[in-house]
């Protein structure tokens, strides 16, 4: 049983209802009722409005308990096996209500001058809080409004403005939760959607900051064809110029330039400079390049024949192992 089906449950009670009763009310079966109550199935949104008058409890408040309970539902898919249990902790305090999340639209609306900030921010939002109506205060109450702000303010230390705008805006009536979003968001979230650190500021708080150390989306496309079989990348040294028959989907992933997504011999006809066309590609196509982002996933090691073979190791079979149960 969710929550909103013992919610149900104990209001049909309250009134005085049988299942029959309330499912006669309602025009439905009476397994229906006795499926929304053990929260095998969701109640449609039209029912909820006569369900607000036979209980005599606001209809927002009913919307509000079935999304909450929706959101409960949801599996927690993010995967923490990758990272250490800091930066774990700090994923899992990644979520907002919806008084935040109205706040954090009012605040986008008005162009709040921290929602610019690209790295992490120690300032708080004192200064753009005087851009919000009297009305939107009003609503909450000054103080109750510093304690969503400051709620608000944790979230966006960590998650870029236009990572979690994109979020809310597919899914305007569910709270924000990292954890609880789809494999693809979770994906965009570790490879781009969280703020970074600016290395060059020497007030920046990186006791407070998320190091993820891997690219998800191009894990995603190696790994599979990693799984299939090991690729033999160099010879001799370590980094030395890879092989010529090093597979193409190695070479065509989404960080190197279009036409530098060939063989090192297939120069483009425009290029025109043969040489410097191949001193281009080789600073492209490394062996340290190529695992760049999927480090910890793979293994680099040399056989007996001097041959260094790229492989997916253990770390990369449960990450392979996450992205085929999260699919749907």
């Amino acid at each position: 049983m969710n929550s909103f089906g013992a919610m149900l449950k104990q209001n049909r009670k309250l009134a005085g209802f049988t299942q029959e009763r309330l499912a006669e009310e309602l025009k439905v079966s009476t397994i229906a009722v006795q499926n929304w109550e053990s929260g095998k199935n969701q109640i449609r949104l039209e029912k909820l409005s006569k369900l607000s008058e036979l209980f005599n409890i606001p209809l927002e408040k009913l919307i509000y308990e079935m999304l909450i309970s929706e959101e409960n539902d949801l599996p927690d898919r993010f995967p923490y096996f990758l990272f250490d249990e800091e930066t774990n902790t700090i994923v899992r305090t990644l979520h907002l209500t919806m008084s935040q999340q109205e706040l954090f639209g009012i605040l986008y609306i008005y162009h709040a001058e921290f929602l610019d900030r690209k790295e992490m921010d120690s300032e708080n939002l004192r200064e753009d809080l005087k851009r919000i109506p009297y009305q939107f205060i009003s609503q909450f109450g000054s103080i109750n409004l510093l304690n969503i702000a400051e709620g608000l303010y944790h979230v966006l230390k960590y998650v870029q403005t236009d990572f979690l705008i994109k979020v809310l805006r597919l899914n305007p009536e569910k709270e924000f939760n990292l954890c609880r979003l789809s494999m693809e968001q979770i994906c965009d979230f570790i490879d781009y959607g969280h703020k970074k650190l600016d290395e060059a500021d020497w007030n920046a708080d990186s006791d407070h900051a998320l190091w993820f150390h891997v690219n998800m989306h191009k894990a995603k496309q190696l790994l599979p064809e990693l799984k299939k079989k090991p690729v033999h990348l160099t010879n001799g040294h370590w980094s030395n110029p890879l092989c010529d028959d090093v597979p193409l989907w190695l070479i065509c992933t989404d960080n190197v330039p279009e036409y530098l997504q060939c063989r090192r011999n297939e120069i483009p006809e425009w290029y025109g400079n043969a040489e410097k066309f191949t001193e281009e590609w080789d600073r492209y196509h490394n062996p340290a390049r190529i695992r760049s982002g999927i480090e910890k996933l793979v293994n680099y090691t040399e056989n007996e024949q001097a041959e260094w073979i790229l492989s997916i190791n253990e770390q990369g079979e449960k990450l392979l192992n996450w992205f085929h149960q999260n699919e749907s």
